[in-house]
Formats: structure tokens, C-alpha cells, sequence
């Protein structure tokens, strides 16, 4: 099982090549996990996933595991920030916990995509059961 806590309770909404998606029914969010390189047409294939996987499952919290991000967005992470997550605020996202990925520039991409979010609330955790922790107390 990806997610370490034991107590857990996942079901898979399944899987695109840049993401798997799972509901945790004991949290009541949504756990995303990205992996691989940036590829816009995979991402974007995942991005609207999610947006579907939000459809069926609508959550107020999302965990965003990118431990396994290789690679950032390369320079569309303005955008993603102002395009792509108000999409999830419209969706009834109110809190995203992230977790950095291990890739150096994966992570500064991230970091420069969260700098342009203003919708939903996002944190950023170095680690998986810090992010998972504070989701909790949202």
C-alpha cells in the first residue's frame, strides 16, 4: 500500500500514466499521488481525471503526494497555479496538503506553482504523515 497509515481505509478510483487517485473513506478525501516526467499531454490526462475523479467523489480535502514527481512543470507552473487549481476550489476543494517531491526540480516547480495559487488553501510537507496530519486537523 502506497500510504503508510495503517488504520486507512483506500478505495482505487484508479489510475493514468502520471497519476493514481484513491478515496480514503475513514479521512473523506481524496489521495493523489503524481509520478514520472512531465509530460503535458499525460499531466493534462491526469488533471482531468481528477476532475472527474472529483465528480464521483466529491471531497472538501485533498492529499497531493508528488514524492514521485521526476521532473517539473516545465515553465507552465504560472498557469497550473492560476488556471488549474481554482478548478479544484470549483469543485468544492478547500484544503490541499502537498508533499514535495524528492526531484530537485520537481520541487521547485512545485514551490513556484503554489506561489500562484490563491484557491484552495494549499500547504506544502516535506513528508507524507506531516501532510496526512495536518489534513486531518482542517
Amino acid at each position: 500500500m502506497p500510504y503508510p497509515m495503517e488504520d486507512s481505509s483506500l478505495v482505487s478510483l484508479g489510475d493514468r500514466p502520471s497519476v493514481q487517485i484513491w478515496y480514503d473513506s475513514q479521512a473523506q478525501w481524496l489521495y493523489v499521488q503524481w509520478r514520472g516526467s512531465y509530460q503535458e499531454r499525460a499531466v493534462g490526462e491526469g488533471w482531468e481525471f481528477l476532475l472527474r475523479c472529483l465528480h464521483q467523489q466529491p471531497c472538501a480535502k485533498l492529499l497531493n503526494d508528488a514524492r514521485f514527481a521526476a521532473t517539473g512543470w516545465a515553465g507552465r507552473e504560472e498557469w497550473a497555479g492560476e488556471a488549474l487549481f481554482p478548478q479544484l476550489a470549483a469543485h468544492g476543494v478547500r484544503y490541499i496538503a502537498c508533499v514535495y517531491p524528492v526531484a530537485l526540480s520537481a520541487r521547485f516547480s512545485l514551490d513556484t506553482m503554489l506561489d500562484s495559487t490563491h484557491q484552495p488553501f494549499v500547504a506544502a510537507f516535506e513528508d507524507l504523515a506531516t501532510a496526512y496530519s495536518w489534513l486531518l486537523q482542517r
